[in-house]
């Protein structure tokens, strides 16, 4: 009965790991719950907090891609929050990114609410 039980769990955690990385439950999973925007097929919306203004990937937004760095979303930080969330670091040295973050800051004609949180969020963890 044991080895019934163990070849049951093993089979039922092959199973749910071959179900999420399918790409049914992809597109489903990384679809956009405000707009339904489907991120995993490059859709998004500029107008929606939850996409953000991308689709799965950005570029850094602390100095706007300068550093050349790609951002990656997190989709279940951005399905909790409702707005987008990314992971990634800004290649740039401690000093430039301060001085991006400044001019975002400065600038509110040309930042989001949404870059100003990524930038801060970046220097806090930095």
């Amino acid at each position: 009965m044991a080895e019934y039980q163990k070849q049951a769990t093993d089979y039922t955690k092959t199973a749910v790991q071959n179900l999420v990385s399918s790409p049914e439950y992809q597109r489903v999973y990384t679809r956009c719950q405000l707009c339904w925007s489907s991120w995993s097929d490059g859709q998004f919306s500029t107008n929606c907090f939850e996409c953000g203004g991308y689709a799965m990937s950005r570029p850094c937004p602390v100095c706007r891609g300068k550093c050349e760095s790609i951002w990656t979303r997190d989709v279940d930080m951005s399905h909790t929050n409702y707005e987008a969330h990314w992971d990634g670091d800004c290649r740039l040295p401690a000093d430039e990114r301060q001085g991006y973050l400044t001019q975002l800051l400065l600038s509110t004609e040309t930042a989001s609410e949404l870059d100003l949180m990524d930038a801060m969020e970046d220097l806090a963890t930095h």
